[in-house]
């Protein structure tokens, strides 16, 4: 099917509807959109508060909390170990198919208790926030599976790193962005595979290269020259001694380097049939950025390991399938509409709101290890398939099913 073009509604700019948005949107029983694909990911990335920390008070135990949820919120916030523990009931709504959904999902969330932070299954990393499997962790952000890191965002399997921006497998990065598979390597941009490495951009499968772009397979470089591994010892020898006013010298050079030197027009490696930036080992994706291990999706950004996907932001991790307008979804997890901040085996699920390690649910917030719900209330399964294809019909005649959350929820 050729590609449609189309008119932004909020914007008035032109976009392309592509042949693989359409067949995807297809698989959603999903219309074909109004607005451009960058104002849907700008909408969706207004759900998340990555970085903004506060101090607030555990509504539960009454301890000091690290939140997300800015200061003096009008709804409870528990700390994560009264969240996660079992001394509060998930509060629920009977469904009242005669009333807007949005205004009963508004009164949901309004009393349930929210979690302090994003956090799952991490350990002595208490200021950080949209993280899972972290340990030893320190204002650390957007991560999975990081240990030892400190002021990192945007990353996946980091050790030992600092001041880490958009990398991942790696171990002993140091103000560095964009680097993968790689160990000690400070002060660099786009660095793969590479070891003990200084000041390099653009480097793949380097070891001992200092103030050099555009190497491959290289070793004992400095300004991208040739040296024996002697000479290249005594050049940056200065630069081992840590003296700012030389790191100074040298961050100044690079940054000449860096500007001198002809810029791809994509960042990425090992791709097939690719739009976007920023994108390793993927293929068939169409206006994507900052997507690693992705196929057959469209519009994603800062995501790992997707698949099937449409209009979806952050995260994956170790997989994730067949999601529709989502923002922050977890591990392992497919089939899902909707939702914000779904964490880790989640399936077939629709308008739901943080929520953990749940299934077949409608309508949910702030809860773990649901299933057949609606509002947070229990159904069983043939009470759930019928009650919500009646809740659904009445959706479609209001015009509120397919539309994503409404503003009530930017709490930020």
């Amino acid at each position: 099917m050729p590609p449609i073009q189309k008119i932004c509604v909020q914007t008035g700019r032109p976009f392309q509807v592509s042949e693989l948005e359409q067949r995807l949107r297809q698989s959603f029983n999903a219309g074909l959109p109004d607005i451009h694909p960058y104002e849907r990911l700008r909408y969706l990335m207004c759900f998340r508060n990555i970085s903004t920390l506060y101090y607030d008070q555990c509504d539960l135990c009454g301890k000091q909390t690290v939140s997300v949820w800015g200061e003096n919120p009008d709804f409870p916030v528990y700390c994560p170990s009264c969240w996660n523990s079992d001394r509060w009931e998930l509060p629920q709504l009977d469904l009242d198919l005669d009333r807007p959904f949005f205004d009963q999902f508004k009164e949901l969330v309004s009393k349930t208790p929210h979690f302090s932070q994003s956090l799952l299954n991490t350990e002595n990393s208490d200021f950080c926030n949209m993280g899972n499997g972290l340990k030893n962790c320190y204002m650390t952000f957007n991560m999975t599976f990081g240990e030892d890191c400190y002021y990192t965002y945007g990353g996946m399997n980091l050790k030992n790193c600092v001041d880490a921006l958009l990398s991942d497998e790696s171990e002993y990065l140091f103000e560095s962005m964009n680097c993968r598979k790689s160990y000690q390597v400070f002060w660099s941009e786009l660095a793969i595979n590479c070891t003990e490495c200084h000041f390099i951009y653009d480097c793949v499968d380097c070891t001992n290269c200092t103030l050099s772009t555009g190497l491959r397979h290289k070793q004992y470089v400095f300004l991208n020259e040739q040296l024996t591994p002697g000479a290249y010892a005594e050049k940056i020898k200065d630069l081992q001694t840590g003296d700012y006013a030389t790191i100074q010298v040298y961050l100044k050079k690079y940054e000449e380097l860096k500007k001198a030197y002809p810029k791809k027009y994509v960042l990425g490696a090992r791709n097939e049939d690719v739009t976007g930036n920023i994108i390793f080992d993927s293929k068939n994706l169409v206006d994507s950025y900052h997507a690693l291990y992705c196929e057959d999706s469209a519009n994603l950004f800062n995501i790992w390991r997707t698949k099937d996907s449409l209009d979806t932001v952050a995260f994956g991790g170790t997989g994730i399938e067949k999601v529709y307008s989502c923002v922050t979804v977890g591990h392992q997890s497919m089939d899902l509409k909707f939702c914000v901040n779904s964490y880790d085996s989640c399936h077939e699920l629709e308008y739901c709101f943080f929520v953990v390690s749940s299934h077949n649910s409608f309508g949910c917030a702030f809860g773990k290890k649901l299933e057949f719900r609606i509002l947070n209330k229990q159904y069983s399964p043939e009470e759930y398939v019928t009650t919500l294809q009646a809740l659904k019909a009445k959706m479609v005649e209001r015009g509120e099913y397919g539309q994503m959350f409404r503003t009530f929820l930017r709490r930020w």
